[in-house]
């Protein structure tokens, strides 16, 4: 079910690319050698649920990276909320069941915020749990 995480970290990519950040947003795991800031979202399979359904709880992290600096934190905490809001609209998983084609997601769950620093870049991440499906899934 890789195509189900693949599809949806596309699609999620989509989603906040459309508003025009000047930051740009990788899928998959890792921050190395990405240039900051930047937004790397990541999902993977979970559970099926019903079993045999097709249909997935996949558990989802975004985080937003920005170099650390004691004058920068106002400007991360800035871009943060608008490149972060993108994934908190109320509408998310209708957009982003629209911006992929073999993508349908039911509902988005769980929502967790948390923030602090990690080596020399401020980190904020989301975490959600999003139930989909692929739709082809012969």
């Amino acid at each position: 079910m890789q195509d189900l995480a693949n599809s949806l970290e596309s699609a999620l990519k989509v989603r906040v690319e459309a508003g025009g950040f000047d930051c740009p947003v990788y899928t998959g795991q890792g921050y190395e050698e990405k240039e900051t800031p930047c937004l790397i979202v990541h999902a993977e399979t979970g559970q099926e649920t019903p079993l045999g359904s097709g249909n997935f709880t996949v558990s989802v992290a975004a985080e937003f990276r920005y170099p650390a600096s004691s004058e920068d934190l106002d400007a991360h905490r800035t871009l943060c909320n608008e490149v972060i809001g993108q994934l908190m609209a109320s509408d998310l998983a209708d957009t982003l069941s629209s911006e992929a084609d073999n993508l349908c997601v039911f509902g988005i769950m769980n929502r967790t915020f948390q923030s602090g620093i990690d080596g020399n870049q401020w980190l904020s991440t989301l975490r959600f749990d999003c139930y989909c499906c692929i739709l082809d899934i012969a």
